[in-house]
């Protein structure tokens, strides 16, 4: 049987640990984005640096993910 409630909390609960792993957002780096040149990379405690318009990961070179879910599925 399909339960709201649970379904409801399953998500938020996805999205609280994928904000976990990427950590606490502590600004823009002054620099620009490896794939859109926008500069609007962030850089969050966990070491990630993330453009926040195109979701790329300025470490890997593609959209940031991790095992809960993809940045720009889970940020906006």
């Amino acid at each position: 049987m399909f339960d709201m409630n649970k379904n409801i909390q399953e998500e938020l609960d996805r999205i609280e640990n994928f904000n976990k792993i990427l950590g606490e957002y502590l600004g823009y780096i002054g620099e620009p984005c490896c794939n859109c040149g926008r500069y609007r990379v962030q850089k969050f405690s966990s070491g990630a640096l993330v453009c926040e318009k195109c979701c790329t990961d300025q470490n890997t070179k593609v959209g940031y993910e991790n095992e809960y879910g993809t940045y720009l599925e889970l940020c906006f």
